[in-house]
């Protein structure tokens, strides 16, 4: 994916897939329904301190925070089973 600025939702489907998400890209929901596939989200210009990972309480979606921004990245459905 290019670089892109504002809010997106990706539905990556099936095969593999890598997502690249920088600082100041804003919030994005990833939807991948390849059960099979191996996918990557790469976070850029982001320390390990500063992403927390959270589930969302209603539903099985991962929330990833990225610290001292309002950038956010959402993989639906990511935990079911988990």
């Amino acid at each position: 994916m290019g670089r892109r600025i504002g809010d997106v939702t990706l539905h990556g489907k099936d095969g593999n897939h890598t997502y690249l998400f920088q600082r100041s890209d804003g919030v994005d929901v990833i939807g991948d329904n390849g059960a099979w596939d191996t996918d990557k989200l790469v976070l850029q210009g982001y320390t390990a301190e500063e992403v927390k990972v959270t589930r969302s309480c209603s539903s099985s979606d991962a929330v990833f925070s990225l610290a001292e921004t309002a950038d956010q990245v959402t993989i639906k459905c990511t935990l079911e089973g988990s």
